[in-house]
């Protein structure tokens, strides 16, 4: 028997491996209380987020390329925080050309209050990720308030629904740019809109 974090792994489970359906079932990952129950600051002075690992699949580049063409009078504050798998010098090299956007480089954080911390300081969480299982930065995100893009994939219409803005991560990166200065003209959420949907999504439930 196996047991796996969404449908969509299932079903590649089942197409790439040859196991039976009936033999797999899906437990979706769940976040700490603490994402339930801490109270946010609001401060909200970084404009863009991305959490992931610096590695192909997560799709950087395309974001970089999108802030490439932005087009708005206020210069962009923009936090990329993860685990470098060989990518991250790359990135930084292109993201030092951008203009109107300064951008920084977290590797590591300490704690699961100070990336809370992160969310709740965030405008507009992007997810460019072309491949996941899950996308527990997506989860959190949703949590904290956060006003979110990101790609329109399987694993992602399944976890976050109509939450997020999605764009094609196939297509041209103007696209995102076009998504992206428009959100954050008004990246205010409605709280309560969120709390029943992350409810599942809780350890006791999984």
């Amino acid at each position: 028997n196996i047991m796996t974090v969404s449908n969509f792994s299932k079903s590649q489970i089942i197409k790439k491996c040859g196991i039976k359906d009936k033999n797999i079932f899906v437990s979706y990952n769940g976040l700490d209380d603490i994402y339930y129950n801490k109270i946010p600051n609001n401060k909200r002075d970084i404009d863009i987020t991305y959490i992931a690992t610096f590695e192909k699949r997560k799709n950087h580049k395309f974001l970089i390329d999108a802030l490439s063409h932005y087009s708005g009078k206020n210069e962009l504050n923009v936090l990329l925080v993860g685990k470098d798998l060989g990518l991250m010098d790359n990135i930084k090299n292109i993201s030092n050309q951008l203009e109107k956007v300064k951008v920084r480089f977290e590797e590591s954080i300490d704690s699961e209050d100070q990336i809370i911390d992160i969310y709740d300081r965030t405008k507009l969480f992007v997810y460019p990720s072309l491949y996941e299982g899950f996308g527990m930065p997506l989860i959190e995100a949703i949590s904290r308030n956060c006003k979110i893009i990101c790609s329109d994939i399987p694993v992602f219409r399944e976890i976050a629904g109509d939450i997020p803005e999605y764009f094609n991560p196939n297509e041209s990166p103007i696209i995102l740019t076009k998504k992206i200065e428009k959100a954050l003209i008004n990246y205010k959420q409605n709280l309560s809109s969120n709390i029943n949907f992350i409810d599942k999504f809780r350890w006791r439930h999984s």
